[in-house]
């Protein structure tokens, strides 16, 4: 008979003595093991036993919030909107992931950047990720709502992506391959992620993204809030597991701006948003060195004919980046080129060629 070498007769006593113990030390501190950080930053929020570390919202509402089985049961006891509040009341930029249920018909969903509504017309002012029974409607499942109290509220239904210009104007477009109804389990858990990112919020469900939108509003507009659980109507029963939260470093500068013509460039982090001229970002200069490099890069219409096709791009115009984001429109007799700054700012220029027969 052949034995094990001591080192692997040593890593077996280990095995033996600490293996079987490590579960039972986290079974008695339970609370404290789930919310230590995973690897990939998320923290969860809901130990699975008590609603430590949050509150109703209103107070004469906490009734309507239990834990069963591991999960938050939400049971809309009257007709008013309840929520359930996470204690950090001033997060800015986040990912937030949970799982919800809802075993019949209803309406509910998760608010963020929530503040008070000072109004008394709701609870809270916020952004809110709407979420309903399998038949409900686009307007409700996966779609974003506003809550305001003074600001115009914007539909922005599932499958649509909405920017909102400093002045409040909307501009709406239809995002390709988004959630559909079908793509949504009914009766059964499904799994919802939100982003927020300076002023720009997606929101998906199962995995596909459901509706976004980017807020430039320069009035009403909510840079932190609160995350809250809604029940919507009384009789409502729905469920919620799984909710972990991951902060992300507040973006200082959300977005930069220029104008090309009469139409607008918006450059949020690494994604450009301009849906009148439907410009896409290509992958970075290789020539950019440094952080800089592979994360900006030129930006085109993706149309290939007509008033909006692409002019001949030739070199970088004097005095703008090689590492910076560009598009093009044609207005009037002749192409406009931009040179949009890259995400750290370097600097730009402007550039115009003369327009070729299409």
């Amino acid at each position: 008979m052949q034995f094990p070498s001591w080192p692997m007769a040593v890593f077996f006593v280990f095995l033996s003595v600490v293996g079987p113990s490590a579960p039972a030390v986290c079974g008695q501190q339970q609370s404290r093991c789930l919310r230590q950080p995973a690897g990939d930053g998320f923290v969860s929020i809901f130990d699975g036993r008590t609603l430590d570390g949050w509150h109703a919202v209103p107070k004469e509402s906490a009734r309507d919030w239990t834990v069963r089985d591991g999960v938050i049961v939400g049971h809309g006891s009257a007709n008013r909107l309840s929520y359930l509040v996470w204690k950090d009341e001033h997060l800015t930029d986040f990912e937030l992931e949970l799982r919800y249920r809802l075993p019949g018909k209803g309406n509910t969903g998760v608010e963020i950047r929530s503040q008070p509504d000072r109004s008394g017309k709701r609870p809270f002012e916020g952004y809110h990720a709407d979420l309903g029974h399998v038949g409900i409607g686009p307007h409700i499942l996966g779609a974003w709502d506003f809550h305001f109290a003074k600001r115009k509220e914007y539909p922005c239904h599932r499958g649509t992506r909405l920017v909102i210009d400093e002045d409040g104007t909307p501009h709406a477009s239809t995002i390709r391959g988004a959630l559909t109804a079908a793509d949504v389990r009914p009766h059964q858990w499904n799994d919802v992620r939100i982003i927020a990112r300076g002023n720009h919020f997606q929101f998906f469900i199962n995995g596909k993204l459901a509706s976004e939108f980017t807020d430039n509003a320069k009035r009403g507009r909510l840079d932190q809030g609160a995350i809250g659980l809604q029940i919507h109507d009384k009789g409502l029963r729905v469920e919620f597991k799984r909710l972990r939260l991951k902060r992300r470093i507040a973006t200082s500068k959300p977005e930069e701006r220029v104008s090309v013509g009469l139409q607008k460039q918006r450059l949020v982090n690494d994604y450009v948003i301009a849906e009148k001229q439907n410009v896409t970002r290509e992958p970075g200069n290789p020539a950019c060195r440094g952080d800089d490099a592979g994360r900006t890069g030129r930006v085109r219409d993706r149309r290939k004919s007509g008033a909006g096709a692409v002019s001949p791009l030739s070199g970088t115009p004097k005095g703008s980046s090689r590492c910076g984001y560009r598009s093009s429109t044609r207005r009037g007799p002749g192409w406009q080129t931009r040179v949009l700054p890259g995400r750290f700012g370097e600097p730009s220029g402007t550039h115009r060629q003369p327009s070729t027969p299409t």
